[in-house]
């Protein structure tokens, strides 16, 4: 079997969790300024 689980950051759904909002951190940079501010709404 695989490596005992002992925290949540074990959890390969939450390593890839982190993995996506990186991603999705950097290529919102790539956005119009304008576009930042309707993201958050």
């Amino acid at each position: 079997m695989g490596k005992p689980v002992r925290s949540y950051e074990d959890l390969e759904v939450y390593q890839k969790l982190c993995n996506l909002h990186i991603e999705v951190s950097r290529r919102s940079l790539d956005f119009p300024k304008f576009e930042l501010y309707e993201l958050g709404s």
